[in-house]
């Protein structure tokens, strides 16, 4: 090859990769714009009024205003303190009405989206990321808690964050990876001061934990010391993430020790628990096998959030889902794929071990991983 060739190669190159970036930017701006527009739309019409909750939730930002500073608010049963906070300088901003009380959520709405298709492109593909964020910009579910003004759509947000920071593709220990994984731990730690579901944040990089140190013994049984110095790698990585998480949690978890009458919440739902300990396991199967079925046979029983009985799916997407999630365990020893399983069963217990199950405001964790499955089988 001559100069001359070469150069022209490096030339066609550089001109693809410029157009498939714009056509990259080109389409995920289009579903962000959807995005917008399915969340600010009727914004003050669509649901007519606010709920019970959103009342509830704008109270708790108007007392930090007047001076009422918590790391658990005991208002409603008892309420984590992050989106709170966030959502204080909307009422000074708009009035206390209830373009300031949805707005923060409409916000932490967007960023998810926005997210999730950077952390999703860098992670398995522009297709399946355009599938995930259209799916989060257009459905149902992720649309209706972008719209109200309640906690739970911040949770999501801040464990996307935690996986965009996850250095999961490193195959060594580096001063880098190791500062990733505390940054990753972080937002894993603020997740747990969202929403009351995020108690069970801690337990995605314990699995991960669990999976890589697997994953190091099997390889060092086959003879593949590469292989298996990379799974301990990620090993120490994920075991980094957990402890961060932990430190960033003592303060609440403290403060919820030493006062466990501010969690009535957590006693009103733990019915399912209660008769397990009792040795009643029914229960507990039960509200699993609802949980288990919301994708394509079971739906949310309440109306007020959701479209009651209804599942996530219809078939054609159910079958997407069930092919990446099956994808996903089938490249089980690539730790971007592992998280994935490990995620989506961590975020479907809140809902599993309590009433009324299959509950999609408890089952909000899972929402970023629920729409990367299907693009996952998309993009094989």
């Amino acid at each position: 090859a001559t100069p001359f060739s070469f150069m022209t190669s490096l030339s066609v190159t550089g001109a693809s990769q410029a157009a498939a970036a714009r056509r990259w930017l080109l389409l995920a701006s289009a579903v962000l714009l959807l995005a917008v527009a399915f969340r600010l739309v009727a914004l003050d019409q669509v649901p007519p009024g606010l709920a019970q909750d959103e009342v509830l939730d704008a109270d708790i930002a108007l007392f930090i205003r007047q001076g009422e500073r918590a790391l658990f608010f005991r208002h409603g049963y008892g309420h984590e303190p992050l989106y709170h906070y966030l959502a204080a300088p909307f009422g000074m901003l708009y009035g206390d009405n209830l373009l300031a009380a949805r707005l923060p959520s409409v916000y932490l709405g967007l960023l998810l989206v926005a997210a999730t298709l950077h952390w999703a492109r860098r992670n398995y593909g522009r297709i399946a990321a355009l599938v995930a964020g259209a799916g989060l910009a257009l459905s149902w579910w992720p649309v209706i808690f972008s719209r109200i003004g309640i906690r739970p759509i911040l949770m999501p947000l801040l464990l996307v964050a935690a996986a965009g920071c996850w250095p999961l593709r490193c195959h060594e220990l580096t001063r880098r990876g190791l500062l990733s994984a505390a940054l990753a731990g972080a937002w894993l730690g603020l997740s747990l001061y969202s929403y009351t579901a995020a108690r069970v944040a801690p337990l995605i990089p314990l699995g991960l934990l669990v999976v890589a140190t697997a994953r190091a013994l099997l390889e060092r049984r086959r003879g593949r010391s590469e292989s298996a110095r990379a799974a301990r790698a990620q090993a120490v990585y994920a075991l980094v993430v957990l402890v961060v998480c932990l430190l960033f949690y003592a303060p609440l978890g403290l403060t919820l020790r030493a006062n466990p009458e501010l969690q009535q919440r957590l006693a009103q739902l733990g019915g399912p628990l209660d008769a397990l300990r009792a040795g009643d396991p029914v229960p507990v199967a039960r509200s699993t096998l609802a949980t288990l079925g919301v994708f394509s046979f079971t739906g949310d029983p309440r109306w007020t959030y959701t479209l009651p009985n209804r599942p996530l799916f219809d078939p054609l997407m159910a079958l997407l889902f069930y092919a990446g999630l099956a994808l996903a365990l089938w490249r089980w020893h690539r730790p971007v794929y592992a998280l994935l399983p490990v995620w989506l069963f961590v975020a479907l217990l809140p809902s599993a071990l309590s009433p009324d199950a299959p509950s999609t405001v408890r089952l909000v964790g899972a929402l970023p991983v629920v729409y990367i499955l299907p693009g996952l089988a998309v993009n094989g």
